[in-house]
């Protein structure tokens, strides 16, 4: 795999990450790539279905986000809860919408 530096990212190994998805916790196996001239990493994986740093699934984060428009930090943990038996605290959903709301907020302007 080509990298910026003009060298080769090399496969390195299967790297495992516990994700809380809305099917609850599951582990995702995810290629990871390094380039030996530059030092810069790649997981994939992660680019492309929008998984973050985090341990929250883009589907789970998206849920909250959703609900956290018109309700508060608590309604939405307790409506996740309901919907989908995942509990999540409600400082992981403040940071969450945080983050995305900064985000959302920069690519407006």
């Amino acid at each position: 795999m080509a990298c910026n530096c003009g060298g080769s990212k090399r496969f390195v190994e299967h790297r495992g990450k516990d994700i809380h998805s809305i099917f609850g916790w599951i582990e995702v196996k995810r290629a990871y790539y390094h380039c030996p001239d530059c030092g810069v990493s790649l997981l994939p994986y992660d680019v492309t279905s929008g998984l973050g740093s985090g341990q929250l699934s883009p589907g789970l984060a998206k849920a909250y986000c959703l609900l956290a428009i018109d309700d508060s930090f608590e309604q939405t943990s307790r409506k996740i809860e309901e919907v989908f038996g995942q509990k999540i605290s409600l400082n992981t959903v403040e940071r969450l919408v945080h983050q995305v709301g900064t985000v959302v907020l920069r690519e407006a302007d």
